[in-house]
């Protein structure tokens, strides 16, 4: 439904008859407008262009695409577990100093080595990593200089790899800088 406002019809008259006078060509419209804020004096202000977001990156590799997330996800630094030869999937899952409450609110659990995600992981529960709960696990670190560095305050997931089309979306991206530091949890949206 539309109204005829009298202060909105005489606005659209100068804005045609403007434009008119340039045979409606946005280049010169524009021109003359520019021209006009000059010629009046007045300061105008002026906001510096934003940069543009990339979606990929060059890598030693070649292109990279930048992960976008869409789901609630916790990433988690593998990098050096996975070259001490553990399993994607055992060094993703087990003995982190997380919060459980928001891992268990984490719809899908990334994997990275570096800046890349490397696997996706659905959890079906957060357990406290103990002996008891992952015997097999503790039993490849018996004799590994890493044993010691497992208090009880820890805790690991049972789960699966996340189906493909999970798994489209972010395995082999690349991580944003902004979540990538110190700490080998991150927690996106949850």
């Amino acid at each position: 439904m539309t109204t005829n406002d009298p202060i909105v019809s005489e606005v659209r008259t100068a804005r045609d008859k403007h434009a008119a006078q340039f045979g409606y060509d946005l280049k010169e419209i524009f021109r003359d407008i520019k021209e006009k804020q000059k010629a009046s004096g007045r300061k105008y202000v002026q906001y510096p262009s934003r940069p543009a977001i990339a979606t990929t990156i060059t890598t030693e590799r070649g292109m990279m695409q930048i992960a976008e997330f869409y789901h609630k996800a916790l990433i988690v630094n593998v990098t050096h577990s996975v070259r001490e030869g553990r399993s994607v999937y055992d060094a993703t899952r087990f003995a982190w100093s997380l919060n459980p409450l928001r891992a268990e609110n984490a719809e899908i659990i990334l994997a990275r080595c570096g800046h890349e995600i490397i696997e996706a992981f659905v959890a079906f529960r957060w357990i406290d990593a103990t002996r008891e709960n992952f015997p097999d696990l503790w039993d490849q670190l018996d004799g590994m200089p890493v044993v010691g560095r497992y208090p009880k305050d820890r805790y690991g997931f049972e789960g699966r790899e996340a189906d493909d089309d999970i798994r489209n979306l972010y395995v082999g991206k690349r991580v944003p800088d902004k979540y990538i530091g110190q700490n080998p949890i991150r927690y996106i949206k949850c």
